[in-house]
């Protein structure tokens, strides 16, 4: 009995995933996103948030026929801004997104005795969206994403579900 009730509550903690989303817009900004260029930036140690994020929400665009590219900022990349900037020009979207990390917190968990495995399993994202060659925000989100328990593939499928919902209710998509 002891065990089953292990398993079970084992499986109810991996599956406690929260996302939650705020944002504003800018009044002047009525256009729904047809094309849109993404640019990301965080943490190392948050790569296999990012890479499930970046599935589900190629998922959702191509469900809905938006062209999308994107680019993740690498510390080691020997592209320039200029590279970069040349990349979205040819691409000509309608905005483009930066997503930044800017909190993020981890879990430890106890592998065996002696050993333990960390990895991020909370983040903030300041997101912002903004007309190509310009500096103007027309679009700006805060996401929070918390994977309890290491289970980042939903923590990435509810962020971009809650971003998606949110784009939505603000008159872009």
């Amino acid at each position: 009995m002891r065990k089953i009730l292990l398993i079970i509550s084992t499986i109810i903690l991996s599956s406690c995933v929260s996302a939650k989303i705020t944002s504003r817009k800018a009044e002047d900004f009525n256009e729904k996103i047809n094309n849109i260029y993404i640019l990301s930036r965080g943490a190392e140690d948050a790569k296999y948030f990012y890479k499930g994020f970046f599935i589900e929400l190629e998922k959702y665009f191509n469900e809905e026929n938006i062209k999308f590219e994107s680019y993740r900022y690498d510390k080691l990349s020997l592209e320039t801004d200029k590279d970069i900037d040349e990349k979205i020009n040819k691409f000509s979207p309608d905005v483009v997104m930066l997503i930044n990390q800017t909190e993020s917190e981890k879990h430890i968990n106890a592998v065996s005795i002696g050993f333990t495995h960390s990895t991020i399993t909370k983040g903030t994202f300041d997101i912002k969206l903004f007309l190509p060659n310009s500096e103007k925000i027309v679009w700006r989100g805060n996401l929070t994403a918390d994977a309890a328990y290491d289970n980042l593939a939903q923590a990435a499928e509810k962020s971009v579900q809650k971003l998606i919902e949110k784009l939505k209710l603000d008159g872009l998509l």
